[in-house]
Parts: structure tokens; sequence; C-alpha cells
């Protein structure tokens, strides 16, 4: 051989990224072009990835060898590296990460000092780019450069091959990557190298740079989303592992045990929706059955060993293996809860957590839940949790047995991992100058102390802060340990303790802490000298049309609250036209960020985080103040499905819920999750309906609403919706792309002389140069108006849009376009609601092309007009029919004050 090392390095469209990974390894100290050769295979890249190779090649002709093949997956391209290997040490470098420059080196000097115990050797992995930390196996580094016995430290697992190097003369007669694996296929190789010596060598001083990219399309952030995570991982690698690797006395050794369980237990943590969104039913199903059959091939010891799972999905996997339930055991003060003869916890150390915590009048109202590891629904019936306040009032807690959607972690693949009693109390202040409160669990008459208790996302005190405080009217309120603390304080206490925070801010050399100490100063100043009841209204970050600009013209034209401003990014189309009538902020302006700490209502038609914290990942030195603003939030449309999950108290804690339907009053109000009374669910109609006009044209507007499956989530530095590569592959692109194309349609269209145009929802606007244009059909902009849109438009096309409700509003014409119905509501944030669209819908709904494309000709050959059927149902539908929508959001907001 003529090379100490050859890098094999399979590429597919990381043109951005190659030549930094190339670059680092021709500036390894060791020497490139004595030492090491680079096998680059071009995977069938379609972007300039294949160009840089071969640019490469003719600049280290001696070093560097291409290949170019069909695109096959990084298996198939590791795989035809594999007769080019002339390097003694192989390592499999991926095409947009990066080697330190001494790797080499101490890669070098490890085989010669340890090539007769070990024929791999490993480094840490650090990430960079998208992500800062280090990987969550790098404890195995911990005790420095070594050699490790896997026998003895089973958990020392090596999965990757990027970040190791192998001696090619042990290995190349068991290496062959599975291109059946699109994930995991590194490991197998790795488990297929180990068992050998079963001893696995490290070095502490080197590392691998895994780039964790900021623009989406790393394999292992989206993975879920991807069918070839589930089977083709469990059955070519977990199950193949298991049943392939044994020891001399025929046991599976436990670092292989380790290997698979680290492997499965990402599944594990999954929600069933996830899995279904992707797999559908049935098969997920058979995933989940094929899962929890692989466990009595792992011991005991190796499931509770495992360090990413909770205890509570331990005692699921305890239980489902040996097919039985926890057991509680009276344990002097505290009760064990135990599976299997295996000690899961005690109720002590078992998570509680602080949820919700305000002042009216004279009564504190505090709410939160407490979990249990392991136990059914049945033991918590004997279970009872009350307040122990100044150690010597006990107050017994409203008690509710919590649905898993109301608590963190609370469900995996459909089990109810982590039971849980939601507790609500009212404490008459009037009877204290200061309280401690404890909260307690009585189980069977034995009381036991929740020493474990976590904060809520709205619970108004921070736990990263030592000093961290609220006020609550009289009392200053601060947490210790498990104790909450309330004691009535004069302004210089509260002086004296805002003073202590922003020492602990300076102590916690966090960014910005001085940034922060001033704007904590300008509000509490802010707070004496402006008026007393501040609004802020918007819509979306970057534009308004919506609820919110149509009740901050309402309180603009009439004048009925004079210190309410309108929140929108001063490069927003709409920012001049809402400016014409009303005072504006520009989002995230000095402003802004001051008058969002002193408003007294923040109102939107959004339910985004974004408009309740404009301070990002800063929001920990505003905590208290933040966390008492409840949202007024105004509807982005009329809520017919199930969207507990995001918009439910737990996870938004709504100060008002506007609705504009009788059933979409009674589905919020008595909808088992969302957690709301009549104090907050309002029946007012949405503000917008109040500005809706009816001037209809020749014009078929085609709407359909934003699929999750389409997006890969949000660039971490813009904000920006990311897309997946096979956007034109989807059934969404497939239906309206040939619906905005069909000659049937257009030829009618042109007959009849009507236009088509096409308005998707805003994140699939990007991708519209994608759509084929045919003549006939305008391509609406990102500008373009809702309201102008619903006005000028004959008949709409959309799908699970509520865009349907407002043009219904305006007695005309809905089609339904579900072509996608099932795949729709298993990936998507809601679930299927009340609304039935055969004995409610608004319109026609279709299920395939030919049906929508035939629908659509006969509303134009009968000149658009809405059938009589429909127009009952929309009478019937709305609560109100005027233009007082906004007037009663306003006269709804001035009762609850």
């Amino acid at each position: 051989m003529s090379y100490r090392f050859t890098i094999v390095i399979a590429v597919y469209n990381t043109g951005p990224y190659l030549n930094e990974t190339v670059e680092s390894l021709i500036s390894q100290d060791i020497g490139f072009k004595d030492h090491v050769q680079v096998i680059l295979v071009d995977d069938g890249s379609t972007d300039i990835s294949d160009t840089l190779c071969d640019i490469w090649a003719d600049k280290y002709p001696h070093n560097i060898k291409v290949i170019h093949q069909p695109n096959a997956g990084v298996s198939a391209a590791r795989n035809a590296a594999l007769p080019h290997i002339e390097g003694e040490i192989v390592n499999f470098l991926d095409s947009d990460d990066k080697l330190s420059q001494n790797t080499l080196t101490l890669v070098d000097e490890f085989f010669q000092a340890h090539a007769k115990e070990t024929d791999i050797v490993s480094i840490p992995m650090h990430f960079f780019e998208g992500a800062t930390g280090e990987h969550i196996l790098n404890y195995k580094y911990a005790q420095g450069t070594r050699v490790i016995d896997l026998e003895k430290e089973p958990d020392c697992i090596q999965l990757s091959l990027s970040s190791s190097f192998v001696l090619w003369e042990r290995a190349r007669d068991k290496v062959s990557f599975d291109t059946s694996l699109k994930y995991g296929e590194d490991a197998k190789e790795a488990l297929k190298i180990l068992m050998g010596k079963k001893i696995l060598g490290v070095i502490s001083e080197a590392k691998y740079h895994y780039r964790k990219r900021k623009r989406g399309g790393s394999a292992l952030q989206q993975s879920t989303a991807q069918e070839a995570w589930y089977f083709p991982q469990l059955e070519h690698l977990c199950a193949y592992s298991l049943e392939q690797h044994h020891d001399e006395a025929g046991r599976i050794p436990k670092f292989v045990q380790f290997s698979v369980m680290y492997v499965l237990q990402w599944n594990f943590r999954l929600s069933r929706k996830t899995v279904e969104a992707t797999l559908g039913k049935d098969r997920a199903d058979r995933f989940i059955e094929d899962m929890f059959a692989m466990l009595p091939k792992i011991d005991d010891d190796i499931i509770i060993g495992q360090k990413n799972i909770w205890a509570s999905h331990k005692a699921m996997l305890l239980k489902k293996k040996h097919g039985i339930e926890s057991k509680l055991i009276t344990d002097g003060e505290d009760i064990a809860i135990s599976c299997g003869g295996l000690e899961l916890g005690h109720f002590s150390d078992c998570a509680a957590k602080w949820e919700f915590m305000r002042l009216e009048g004279d009564t504190l109202i505090l709410e939160g839940y407490t979990g249990f590891v392991g136990l059914s629904e049945k033991d918590l019936e004997d279970i009872d949790n009350y307040l122990l306040i100044n150690g010597n009032d006990w107050l017994k807690c409203e008690k509710d047995i919590s649905a898993p959607d109301r608590v963190d972690n609370a469900e995996a693949l459909g089990e109810d991992i982590f039971p849980s009693i939601t507790f609500g109390s009212r404490i008459d202040t009037s009877k204290y100058d200061s309280m401690e409160i404890k909260l307690y669990s009585f189980y069977k008459g034995l009381k036991i102390e929740r020493k474990k208790i976590n904060h809520g996302l709205f619970f108004p005190i921070v736990d990263v802060f030592p000093h961290a405080y609220t006020r609550l009217g009289p009392f200053l309120a601060q947490t210790e340990g498990n104790v909450l603390k309330l004691r009535r304080a004069s302004a210089w206490d509260f002086t004296r303790q805002e003073i202590k925070l922003w020492q602990d801010f300076r102590a916690s050399g966090r960014p910005h802490a001085g940034k922060a100490i001033l704007y904590r100063s300008a509000y509490h100043l802010a707070k004496r000298i402006l008026p007393k009841d501040i609004w802020l209204v918007s819509d979306r970050i970057n534009k308004a049309d919506d609820n919110g600009e149509a009740f901050f013209r309402y309180l603009s034209e009439t004048s009925k609250h004079p210190h309410s401003f309108f929140v929108l990014r001063k490069d927003s189309p709409d920012y001049k036209r809402v400016q014409e009538y009303g005072k504006l902020i520009p989002y995230h302006s000095r402003r802004h960020k001051l008058l969002q700490l002193v408003a007294d209502k923040i109102i939107s038609s959004a339910g985004d985080d974004f408009v309740m914290n404009p301070f990002g990942g800063d929001r920990a030195f505003y905590w208290d103040i933040l966390k008492k603003k409840r949202l007024i939030f105004l509807q982005h449309g009329i809520t017919k499905d199930d969207i507990s999950s995001w918009l439910g108290k737990p996870h938004r804690n709504l100060g008002m819920f506007v609705t504009s339907t009788r059933p979409e009053y009674e589905s919020v109000l008595k909808g088992k999750y969302y957690g709301y009374g009549k104090d907050v669910v309002k029946l007012t109609g949405m503000p917008r309906y109040d500005y809706l006009e009816n001037k209809p044209e020749k014009i078929i507007t085609i709407m359909p609403t934003w699929r999750n499956s389409l997006g890969l989530g949000h660039d971490t530095e813009t904000g920006n919706r990311l897309y997946g590569e096979g956007f034109e592959k989807s059934s969404f692109f497939q239906f309206y792309n040939s619906l905005l194309n069909d000659e049937m349609l257009l030829a009618k269209a042109k007959e009849k002389g009507y236009t088509i145009k096409f308005l998707p929802h805003p994140n699939i606007m990007p991708m519209l140069g994608k759509f084929q244009k045919s003549a006939g059909v305008i391509f609406c902009s990102p500008d373009t108006r809702y309201r102008d849109i619903f006005a000028e438009s004959s008949l709409i096309v959309t799908d699970y849009s509520s865009v349907a409700f407002d043009f219904a509003y305006l007695k005309k014409p809905v089609i339904y376009a579900q072509f996608d119905r099932k795949e729709f509501f298993q990936g998507h944030t809601y679930s299927e609601g009340y609304f039935d669209y055969e004995s409610m819908g608004l319109g026609e709904v279709e299920e395939n092309l030919p049906d929508t494309v035939q629908r659509i000709c006969e509303y134009m050959e009968g000149d658009c007009r809405i059938k009589e059927k429909y127009l009952q149902r929309g009478s019937k539908f709305f609560a109100y029919h005027d233009r007082n929508n906004s007037e009663r959001v306003f006269d709804s907001l001035c009762s609850t004050e």
C-alpha cells in the first residue's frame, strides 16, 4: 500500500461545503501529499459538487481520485470506493464535515502503539455552524486517549464510521455498506468490526467537526419524517445486529445490546402521531409492535442505563418487556415504584410542576401538576395533592387526572407514560403577611413531600437566576428549591430584589445582560409615567391584513382606545397602508421591546411565540414581566379542527379566545384539552368580517393551505421556511400543478370569460416558480390582500383552509378539493374536530382531480351562483351576519378588565 490513510467521501449536492471538507484534509499536519489518499464519489449530484470533485482531482492527481455514478445513496457510493482503497487506515468522512488539523497524526501515533489491541479508533464529534457543543456519546473520551474493553464498559459505543479510523487489512472483508439503509449504515459496519476484538480505541485530543446546517438538508435533522428511518433501520440494523452478533457462549454482548438500544431509544420517544404521519396507521401499528418485540433480547440493565430517555419511558419498556405492571411499596416516609424487581424511583423524586400563578383580589390562584413514573390511571385514584402553608395549614387541591396532552413528555407511541394529576388551589391571602408553600401527595394516609418541582412555561418565576422573583400585587414571590415563598413587600423591598436580580444577570456571563438591565430599568420608569392601559395589536411579523389589522382599524376609527399600537416589520408591504390610520411600532425595535414589557394587553391573530416574546433567546431576563401577560387571540380563521395541542392552556395560556360560530365556541369551551372557561372563550365574530366587500368579477381563485409534510422547518438564522427536495414529487404539487394546467378547465374558463388565480398559503409562495403557468392563469404575489380576493372572486377552490368561511360569509360558492385527506390529518398540527365537511360543509367536497375540474366547470356554466343548500347552511352556521364583530371584541375586552 502506498498511503498511510485513505479518506472516502461520498458526495451528493454539498457544493457549498465540499471545499471546506477537502481543505481540512490537505492541511493535515501529517503531510497530505506523502500520506493521504482521498476518494471522492460523486453520487449523481445535481449542483456543482461533481465539478468541484474534478477540480480537486486535477489539482492533486496523485492523491485524489474521483468516481462519478448515478445517484444511489451514501452506502452505494462508499461501496464504489472500496476496491480503490490503497491506504492502511481508512476513514469515511462526510462531505460537509471536517477533521481537526492534527487528527491524522494522532491516529497514526495511536495505531503505532495499539494496533495489536484494536482494529478501530474514534475521535470526539463537535458541532459547528447551526449548533454548538458536543455529541452526546462523547462521554467515552472523558478519561483521555485510551483503549476501552467493551465487555467492561458496554456503554462506550461507537456508531459512526465518519468519526472512526479502521485498519483496512483487518476490516476489508467485513465492510460492505448495506444499501437498504439510509440511516444507521455506519453503525451496522462499526458493530461488525468491533465484534472482532471487542476493543475500541479513543483519541480525546482530535476533533471531528460535525456540521449542523443552518439551512436544512441534514439527514438526522429531518429523519423521522422519512420512511427510511423506520422499517429499514429496524430490520436491517437493529434486528440484524441482535440476531447476528453473539459471543462464544451464544449471548448477545452487552455493547451490542447497548448500541441497538441507543438507536431504538429515539423511536421510543416519538409520539404515535409522528409515526403515523409518515407510515400511516396500519404500518405504524406494525412498526411499534416489532420494536416492542425486540425488548426480550435486551437486558433490563441496558434499558435502565439509557441516557436519553426518561425514567417514564424506561418504565413503559420494562412493563412491555415483562408484561407486568408497576408496584407501589411503602418505603419509610416515601413510596417506591418498582417494575420487575427494578426500582424506578420514589414519589418524592417524580417531577411536579408549578404551571400558573396569579392574584385575583385577595385570592392567589396556583395551578400545576404532579406526575408519577410507571403508575396506571387506577393508581392515581388513591392519590390526592395538598398544599402545606407555613408548616401548619393544609389545603386540599382540586383534582383532575390529566390528559396526556397536558403534561410534557407524557405520551410515547400512544402510551400514557407519565400519568399525572393536575391540581388547582385558591388561597385567601388576606390571612397571611407571608407564606411558605410546599406541595404534598397523600397516598393511603402517607404524606409525601414533592421535592422536585419544575417551573412551567407560564409560571412567572424563571428558574435560571437565584434571585428571580415576580410581583403579585403587594406580594413579592420567589421559589427556593421546592418551596414557593410569598411576602408582603414595600417599594424598597422590590427595588432591592430587582438590584439582586441585576447582579445575577452580570454574574451569569450571558450576552446582553447589560442591555437587559437597561430595558428593565426603562420598564420600571415607564410604568410610572406612561398611560396605564397600552394595547399592542398585530397579525404576522411581516404581514397585516388579518383580524389584528381589522380590530386596530376599528380602534383607530372609533377612537375608543387611544393608547393602541400596531406592531409590524418596517419592510412589510402593509406598513404604509396601516400607518395611514393608526400608530405603528416597527417589530423588534427598541420601542417595541419596551412597549411589549409595559403593555397591558397583547392582541393578535397569530398565536406564535414571536407575538409574546420579541426578545428571542434572551427572554429569561424578562420572564417575570412577559409571563404575566396573556394573549388576546383574535384567530387567523374559524377553528374547525382540534388544535388544543397548539392553543390549549398548557401551551398558550390565552387571555381571550375569539370564536365566530356556535359549534366553534362549544368545541373550544367543552373540548377536553383546551382548558379554558367562559371567562376566556368569547363568541364575538371575527373583526375582519366587518370589512369584507362583495364586488364579484369573473374570477375563480384556487387557495390551498399548507402541509407540514412539505417543509423542513425553519432556517435557524433567518426564520424563513425550508423545503425538501421532494416538493415536486409531493401529492400536493402534483394535484395543483395538474389542476392549474388542466385543458378542460382552461378551455371552459376561456369559453365563459373567467380568469383563474392561484393564491396558496404564504408558506408555499417561495415555491411558486416550481408550478407550470398556463395562459389564463394568474399567480398572485405574496402581498396580495385576501379581502381583495374575497371581494372580486366569484368562486374559490380550497381544501382545509378557513378561507372558505370568509368567502361563504359573503354568500358565494366554495369547492373543497380534498384529494389527500387522510395524509393531511396524519401529518398536520391539528386533528379532525367537530366540523364534518359532508353535513356542515359550505360547498361540495371533491376527492380527485377529474371531479374537481368537473365541479368547477359546472359552476362556471351556472355563472358561479351559490346553491340554496349551502346558502342555508351558511345562514345557520355563523352566529352573526352584521358588521359589529370588532365592537363585540372590544366590549368583551373591557368587561374582563
